[in-house]
């Protein structure tokens, strides 16, 4: 594995040779393996907050980001207001 600063670049070894190709991609998280029950919640809440994001960036007003799960598809519209715990 090979790092870099941002984005992630990652070596996958392949042939007999063991030769390399990089892979290269804005958030690491999405390569990232799950090992474990704490790695699998991490990885959930870092997806959570992705969507939590593109939903504020589309206008939407998210009283408290950390707590709303969005499972599935969503379609809201602009000053559209989701409480907590949702």
């Amino acid at each position: 594995m090979v790092s870099a600063p941002n984005p992630t670049t990652t070596c996958i070894l392949s042939g007999s040779r063991q030769s390399a190709a990089a892979i290269t991609t804005p958030d690491e998280m999405e390569v990232m393996g799950v090992n474990d029950k704490k790695q699998w919640a991490m990885l959930e809440r870092h997806f959570q907050m992705q969507k939590a994001e593109e939903l504020l960036d589309e206008g939407v007003t998210l009283r408290d980001p950390s707590r709303v799960d969005i499972r599935g598809e969503i379609s809201c519209g602009t000053d559209t207001e989701i409480d907590c715990n949702v």
